[in-house]
């Protein structure tokens, strides 16, 4: 989305400022040596100012959110000093080696960087056949005096969580239930926070053109939307939420039948096991 993004001076600069207050409350609280894990691109800016306040922790940094492809970061204005943050942690993780790689190639269109290490992908990772594989994956970086360790850890599932959950008898029933109310509809189902990085409304522009150009789908499928809500000080999301419920109304009120609702929006929060209830129901996850 990065043709979404708008860069401004003073949001850059309050965003320094929110940083160097969790460096220095890190800073003040972190006993000798610690170390300290930091998360996401809210944080990016954290390493550089707790490298310079506390230069004997060891700092390790995770990036939740998809590192992109060096094309689309650089686009950033402030992508040197980012980087340069970045570069001050001992250990950066990624979700999959193309992150890594990613990551990678951004450091070494800013600055002259050297790869001291890599390892094999396989056969933790899938390589070749894939739109992210990748045979090798850089393990250790050289940029000036400084080395950085790298890598992938994908964040798993709960295997043993959800087939207990599964197991249940309560949601057995709830399983039921919800495919009894679809009935032979194919139930396509999308769980995530609102946010317009998860696309919630490109989706929804999607499945009313899927209504538009298969008429045969019409009363053949359900979407069914659980979107969790940002928290109320977030007050930059309503608009998005807005446009939500306006397109849901819009997809409702051309396609509706007696017997069928094209799209149930639920924008709240459900209790895990609700949730894990509708994926068993659903045909198709829609993420």
């Amino acid at each position: 989305f990065w043709e979404r993004a708008k860069f401004r001076e003073d949001d850059w600069q309050v965003f320094l400022k929110v940083n160097r207050k969790f460096a220095e409350a890190t800073a003040a609280e972190a006993a000798h040596g610690a170390t300290v894990w930091i998360h996401d691109y809210n944080l990016w800016m954290v390493p550089a100012t707790l490298r310079e306040l506390r230069p004997d922790l060891k700092i390790a940094f995770f990036h939740h959110t998809y590192f992109p492809s060096a094309d689309v970061f650089n686009v950033v204005p402030w992508r040197r000093e980012i980087i340069g943050s970045l570069l001050s942690c001992d250990y950066i993780g990624f979700h999959i080696p193309r992150q890594v790689e990613n990551f990678v190639d951004v450091v070494r269109g800013a600055m002259p960087a050297e790869r001291l290490a890599w390892e094999s992908c396989a056969p933790r990772f899938l390589t070749y056949g894939c739109a992210v594989g990748l045979d090798t994956m850089t393990t250790r970086l050289r940029v000036g005096d400084r080395e950085v360790a790298l890598g992938a850890h994908p964040v798993g599932t709960d295997l043993r969580r959800i087939h207990n959950v599964l197991a249940r008898s309560d949601v057995r029933n709830d399983i039921f239930k919800l495919r009894r109310e679809i009935g032979a509809r194919k139930l396509v189902l999308s769980v995530e926070r609102l946010d317009y990085t998860k696309g919630t409304l490109a989706k929804l522009e999607a499945f009313e053109r899927l209504l538009e150009q298969h008429p045969d789908r019409q009363g053949k499928v359900t979407l069914l939307m659980i979107c969790v809500p940002a928290a109320r000080e977030m007050t930059i999301y309503r608009t998005l939420q807005n446009q939500i419920e306006q397109a849901v109304g819009r997809i409702n009120g051309r396609f509706s039948r007696l017997d069928w609702t094209p799209v149930r929006f639920f924008a709240q929060a459900l209790p895990f096991e609700e949730v894990v209830a509708h994926y068993a129901a659903a045909q198709v996850m829609w993420t």
